[in-house]
């Protein structure tokens, strides 16, 4: 670790029961930072609870999803607070969330006319949202509004029909020309299903563009597919993954899931798959990451001083911080031992047999879905969930010692000096 400084304080955001066995969805947070550089209030953060047993009859996330839920800091995730927003429940996370230039959270609707995720039959758009709205910050009376709400966004068709649309299973960054890629989860219906209705069998990770600022959305490339992968196998099929522009302002990175335990039939967890292109999306290389940063949802950022830092994981829970800012080198930090370290209740602590996990465990205290941010030039947030009796299959083989009545949500600072 020479010359790297791992500065941790973690911070419980929430202890929120999310519902029934049946009902939990392992999501974590939807996490906001202004951006760090030009803003009068650069250590503003905002923090939105996701739900999947407070989902509308579309099936999307909805904002709000349990009373004081919705967060705010105005000290880098230090401290939280309550925050009221002003808006109606519908408002929902299903497509590309990002801040506008000027530091304001801008959020997209529902895809009018279709049920995301599986649908019910092939589809190839174009696809219509039914809102795009700009919201502020008061830090004042700590609420969220809506200072305007314009029209719907339009998102291009795709080459071929799909039969799963799953934007909020991807990314959203800026790019070097200002513009903004997107990278939605597909299937596309003219390859072959293996095994129809399963969740497993057919992904594909394809790349959208908009010059406008999200108004409009167009198809630019498939970023790899269960059929082409690159030489990678996948009984999943690329799905999950992330993307960010990383230091040199040029190179986009797209952290992929290949198989993060749902693969049909051997259900394995496998290093994620790295995708990069240098001409805004148009092409991808493909390589896989190094064996320890595997397997399901990954979450990336890059720090303003170019550190490049991965969260995810599966069996264990992790984040990944490459001091270079390319990869060239990974450090790897086991958060439920940072998090043990650090929280005195010890009703809050993982399981010690948690700490350090492998596949060899056969059972996980955490989905390892978590949301990562930068808040500084140095410092950034991961957020992740310990889970409990609610927490579906992942608790299926816990210790009874280990389970708990319902999945807490913390937040941890980091610093990063290369």
């Amino acid at each position: 670790m020479a010359g790297l400084h791992l500065t941790f304080a973690v911070v419980l955001v929430s202890c929120v029961q999310f519902g029934s066995t049946n009902q939990f969805e392992p999501q974590s947070v939807a996490l906001f930072a202004h951006s760090p550089a030009s803003r009068s209030d650069p250590n503003c953060l905002v923090s939105f609870l996701q739900s999947q047993s407070e989902v509308d009859e579309d099936g999307a996330f909805v904002f709000g999803s349990s009373a004081g839920a919705n967060k705010v800091s105005k000290d880098g995730g230090t401290t939280w607070s309550t925050v009221d927003i002003d808006v109606e429940l519908g408002m929902c996370t299903t497509g590309p969330t990002t801040l506008a230039p000027d530091g304001n959270i801008q959020v997209r609707g529902l895809f009018e006319g279709v049920k995301l995720g599986y649908l019910p039959s092939p589809e190839q758009g174009p696809w219509v949202s039914k809102g795009h709205y700009l919201m502020t910050l008061n830090t004042e009376q700590e609420k969220l509004s809506i200072i305007q709400q314009s029209g719907n966004d339009t998102w291009a068709e795709t080459p071929h029909p799909i039969v799963l649309l799953a934007p909020e299973s991807g990314g959203v960054s800026r790019m070097s020309n200002g513009g903004l890629i997107a990278t939605p989860w597909i299937w596309y219906s003219n390859e072959a299903i293996p095994k129809p209705g399963s969740v497993c069998c057919n992904g594909s990770v394809v790349a959208y563009v908009s010059e406008d600022n999200g108004a409009t959305w167009q198809f630019k490339s498939t970023i790899a597919s269960k059929q082409h992968m690159g030489g990678f196998p996948s009984e999943e099929g690329p799905n999950e993954n992330d993307v960010v522009l990383l230091k040199d302002g040029k190179t986009i990175l797209c952290v992929i899931r290949k198989d993060g335990g749902d693969g049909v039939p051997d259900h394995r967890h496998v290093p994620y798959m790295l995708a990069t292109s240098t001409d805004q999306g148009a092409t991808w290389t493909l390589k896989e990451a190094p064996a320890s940063l595997m397997s399901a949802r990954p979450r990336a950022t890059v720090l303003p001083n170019g550190a490049l830092i991965i969260a995810g994981g599966r069996p264990a829970l992790n984040m990944w911080v490459s001091p270079d800012g390319f990869g060239q080198k990974w450090i790897t930090i086991d958060i439920p031992t940072e998090h043990n370290k650090l929280v005195t209740n010890s009703s809050l602590k993982y399981c010690d047999e948690f700490l350090n996990a492998n596949s060899t465990l056969g059972w996980a205290q955490s989905s390892a879905y978590t949301q990562i941010v930068a808040v500084s030039n140095d410092e950034g947030l991961v957020c992740y969930e310990r889970q409990g009796s609610a927490s579906g299959g992942y608790a299926k083989h816990m210790p009874k010692e280990c389970l708990l009545n319902g999945s807490d949500v913390f937040c941890m600072k980091f610093r990063i000096s290369p």
